[in-house]
C-alpha cells in the first residue's frame, strides 16, 4: 500500500507526529511525504527542535528507519495524485481556512474527482473542538476533541503512548511500585503525588526525559487535567510509568473526546485518592485551590498523620493493575492501523 501524508502546515503537532512514527516504525507501508519528518529520528536530536522539549514523541527513530519515507517536491505529488499512484491521502493536523483557501481548494477540488471518501482521511490534533462539515463531509475525518454535535461526520481518535518508544530506546521504564510502597513505609521520601502538576505552570521543572519519567514511577498519583484539550499525552505518560492518574473532573469529559478512555475507573482512582489525601495529609487542604503554592503538592510521607494502613495499599494496586491493562489495550500508538482500518 502506498500512503502519502500531507503536511498542510510547517511543524508537525504531537497527534499527527505519533501517528506517523508508527507507521514509518512498522515498515509495512511505502510512505510518502511533503515535508520530511527530521526531528523524528535519533540522529537529529541537535539539529532539529521538537515540541515540549522532545519528550516520548521525538527523537526516537534510529537512522535507517529514514528510508522508510520519501520526500516528494509539489510537481510530483500532483502528478502522482493525478494518476492515482497513492492508495491513500492522509492530510496531518491541516489548518481548516488554509485548506479551504482558493488555490488548495482547486487542489482539492480535483482530488476528491480522483479519490473516494474512504481513500482520503484527516487527522485533527487541534485542542479546539470545531469541525468543517463540507470537508467532513468528502474525507474519512479523525477528531481528537470530538463532540455529538459532529458524531454523523467524523471518527474519534486519541493521543497514544508510542510503541516504538521501549524497542528504540534502550533503558525500560521500570515498575517499582513495590519498592515505592516499602520505601514509604520506611519513611523514605518518595512521593504521594508526583511534583509536575499541569495546573501549575512552575512545577514544569523537568528538562530531562528520564528524570521527567522517574517523577511519575517514583510516585503513586500524578495530576492531570485538561488543558487546551481534554485529551494529552501526559495521561499516557503517567500510566505508562505505572502510576495512577488523578483526573479532576473527568466526568465533564465529552463522551467521544478520548471516547475509549475508562471514565468509571478513573472516577474510582479519583475518589480513593481523595480519601487517602484528605483522611492523612495534615495540611493538603482544598486541592483543586488553583492559588495554593507549589511546594504544597509535594507529597511524601513526613505530610502524612501515620502511614496508610495495608489495605489502602490492596486497593491501590488492584486499580493500577485495572488501569494497566487497559493501558496495555487501548493506550498504545500501534493501534493506529487498526483505528484508521488500513
Amino acid at each position: 500500500m502506498k500512503i502519502y501524508f500531507h503536511y498542510d502546515l510547517d511543524s508537525h503537532d504531537l497527534l499527527s507526529s505519533l501517528v506517523l512514527n508508527q507507521f514509518i516504525f512498522e515498515k509495512k507501508y511505502e510512505l510518502f511525504t511533503n515535508k520530511f519528518p527530521n526531528n523524528f529520528f535519533i540522529n537529529n536530536k541537535d539539529k532539529y527542535p521538537a515540541y515540549g522539549e522532545g519528550h516520548t514523541v521525538y527523537y526516537k527513530l534510529e537512522e535507517e528507519l529514514q528510508q522508510n519515507i520519501k520526500t516528494l517536491k509539489n510537481n510530483e505529488i500532483e502528478a502522482r495524485i493525478y494518476d492515482k499512484y497513492f492508495d491513500l491521502i492522509i492530510y496531518l493536523n491541516p489548518d481548516i481556512n488554509r485548506l479551504l483557501s482558493n488555490k488548495n481548494l482547486y487542489f482539492f477540488n480535483k482530488l476528491e474527482k480522483i479519490y473516494g471518501r474512504d481513500e482520503i482521511l484527516i487527522i485533527d490534533g487541534h485542542d479546539h473542538q470545531d469541525v468543517n462539515i463540507k470537508l467532513a463531509k468528502k474525507t474519512r475525518y479523525f477528531k481528537r476533541e470530538l463532540t455529538e454535535k459532529y458524531k454523523t461526520y467524523c471518527e474519534p481518535i486519541s493521543f497514544s503512548f508510542p510503541s516504538y518508544y521501549s524497542q528504540t530506546n534502550k533503558k525500560e521504564v521500570p515498575n517499582i511500585l513495590k519498592d515505592n510502597i516499602y520505601n514509604f513505609k520506611k519513611n523514605k521520601k518518595y512521593n504521594i503525588l508526583a511534583p509536575n502538576d499541569p495546573r501549575f505552570t512552575n512545577s514544569y521543572i523537568f528538562k530531562e526525559e528520564e528524570k521527567y519519567y522517574e517523577q511519575y514511577s517514583r510516585s503513586l498519583f500524578a495530576t492531570t487535567t485538561r488543558k487546551g484539550g481534554w485529551d494529552c499525552l501526559r495521561h499516557y505518560e503517567i500510566l505508562r510509568n505505572n502510576c495512577l492518574p488523578f483526573f479532576p473532573n473527568i466526568e465533564k469529559k465529552p463522551k467521544l473526546t478520548m471516547a475509549n478512555y475508562p471514565v468509571k475507573l478513573q472516577k474510582k482512582v479519583n475518589s480513593f485518592f481523595e480519601k487517602f489525601i484528605l483522611h492523612y495529609d495534615t495540611y493538603f487542604i482544598e486541592y483543586n485551590n488553583l492559588n495554593r503554592q507549589f511546594n504544597h503538592h509535594i507529597l511524601n510521607k513526613t505530610g502524612l498523620r501515620k502511614v496508610p494502613s495495608d489495605s489502602y495499599f490492596d486497593k491501590y494496586e488492584n486499580l493500577l493493575s485495572e488501569f494497566i491493562d487497559w493501558f496495555n489495550e487501548y493506550g498504545y500508538s500501534s493501534n493506529y492501523s487498526h483505528k484508521l482500518k488500513l
